[in-house]
């Protein structure tokens, strides 16, 4: 089997979605979607904790971010998490979810977790190489 994606699947413990409800929804209605999204990750044993937020580009869409327990703490990988999480998303009618396993940068590889008190050295374009050289 030929992997599909570009970058392999890694569980970085981070997944993503994106929202979209109906065009011309109120504030209000979906920000009551998003909440009953926001329930049903709060309530996954795998999942540490998450953000949700909404509006922003056309005003009917916002974004979830998880971060899952760490994977000695939990039985599924991250796309097994997001395989569980859509049959529960598609029972919220008026909302559609698109999850995605969170892909490390290719520079997270050098510098998992840069913080302000480190330094890191980014890699040059010459260590982005897939394949050939530059």
């Amino acid at each position: 089997m030929i992997p599909k994606g570009f970058f392999p699947d890694d569980d970085t413990g981070q997944i993503r979605g994106s929202t979209e409800a109906v065009q011309g929804i109120s504030f209000e209605a979906l920000r009551e979607h998003q909440m009953a999204l926001a329930k049903i990750v709060a309530a996954d044993l795998n999942i540490d904790g998450f953000m949700s937020f909404i509006g922003g580009g056309g005003g009917n869409n916002g974004r979830i971010f998880m971060r899952l327990k760490p994977r000695s703490e939990r039985k599924l990988d991250a796309n097994q998490v997001i395989q569980e999480l859509r049959p529960k998303f598609a029972q919220v009618p008026g909302i559609n979810v698109y999850l995605q396993n969170r892909r490390p940068f290719p520079w997270e590889a050098w510098c998992p977790r840069p913080s302000i008190n480190s330094a890191c050295r980014i890699p040059t374009r010459r260590s982005f190489s897939i394949g050939r050289p530059f």
